[in-house]
């Protein structure tokens, strides 16, 4: 069953997702990063220019053969191993992935949606950990 991880206190969505897949990238694992359309090319700019002397590669879904940290739609791919959600909504095939990370921001708004996606999933009896996002 699909473990999912909350990381709370996230003041930097951005900030959170360069740092959570350069620790999945640095684990040798594929990661799928859902992102709303409206975000996706804001993201992979964040994601390319991170800092001034690194970047955290990435791709969108028609070039998965030539990445790890793939921007789009997990269909055809493999490895089943992480699913990050950086959209609003429950991803509609998170159930085949090992794990979903959700992030919790500090802005009140979102984060009563965050709590929303985290009773949604509690309901259904997945495994929920929750971790506190370092900065």
């Amino acid at each position: 069953m699909t473990e999912i991880i909350f990381y709370t206190g996230v003041n930097d969505r951005f900030e959170w997702l360069a740092r959570t897949s350069q620790n999945i990238l640095a684990r040798n694992k594929t990661a799928i990063l859902l992102v709303a359309a409206s975000d996706q090319s804001l993201v992979c700019e964040k994601l390319w220019t991170h800092t001034d002397s690194s970047f955290i590669s990435n791709c969108e879904e028609e070039l998965v053969s030539n990445g790890r940290l793939i921007i789009g739609s997990p269909l055809g791919l493999e490895d089943r191993e992480v699913y990050i959600n950086f959209s609003e909504g429950i991803p509609p095939d998170f159930s085949s992935w090992n794990y979903l990370l959700e992030y919790v921001p500090e802005e009140t708004s979102s984060r009563e949606a965050a709590r929303k996606k985290y009773k949604w999933y509690q309901e259904r009896g997945y495994p929920l950990k929750t971790l506190a996002h370092k900065a």
